[in-house]
């Protein structure tokens, strides 16, 4: 199945769309030339909407009156627009509302909710080491998981995994994977990464009962 992609152009819809995001407290990336910088989504209105930044660093790179591009996934949908920087914070950003979202969805099979798993959990073996996450959801054709902030150095996005288990099931050889985005994520109160991937090879069946 080829990914759909749709824009969202209508006034009105782009404010439902940032609303959402507020509701949501999605997570973006922000780009500056070769330079990421992570924020979410806090406020917004009929003209503008307002970000919280993870880092200070953000403060010296941004520049008022200049336009940013905006990328962000979740449950294999990925936004993204540009957007004309209004106010520069310590932390908290105001953007001009975009003029259109883009938005493409790239999920090829229905998802599998973690509840419906006995045991939500996947081992990777990264070096010859073996690494057990929380996993977060899972389709045929790719997944994604939870990782500690302390080792998200491990990961990068276009990085290949090889997972050694999936829930319960064992597979052998290891099945292989791409790392698609890398967004933040508190959990139970700590500070967590989602690593979402795709299969290179999508398996021929995963039982919803793993």
């Amino acid at each position: 199945m080829a990914d759909k992609k749709t824009q969202i152009k209508e006034f009105e819809e782009i404010k439902k769309e940032l609303k959402n995001y507020v509701r949501t407290k999605r997570f973006f990336t922000i780009f500056k030339g070769d330079e990421k910088f992570s924020c979410h989504f806090e406020s917004t209105s009929d003209s503008d909407f307002t970000v919280k930044m993870s880092t200070l660093l953000a403060k010296k790179a941004f520049d008022e009156n200049a336009s940013y591009k905006f990328t962000g996934g979740k449950n294999g949908i990925f936004v993204s627009f540009q957007a004309k920087c209004l106010e520069v914070g310590p932390y908290a950003f105001r953007f001009q509302n975009p003029r259109e979202i883009e938005v493409v969805q790239k999920r090829m099979h229905p998802r599998i909710h973690t509840l419906d798993m006995l045991y939500p959990f996947v081992v990777v073996d990264i070096d010859g080491e073996h690494y057990t996450f929380k996993m977060f959801d899972l389709s045929q054709g790719g997944l994604a998981f939870l990782v500690p902030k302390e080792i998200k150095g491990l990961f990068m996005e276009g990085q290949h995994l090889f997972f050694k288990k999936i829930g319960r099931q064992d597979f052998n050889p290891h099945l292989e994977a791409k790392i698609t985005h890398i967004s933040e994520y508190p959990f139970e109160g700590k500070a967590f990464y989602k690593l979402g991937v795709q299969f290179i090879r999508v398996p021929d069946q995963i039982s919803v009962k793993i």
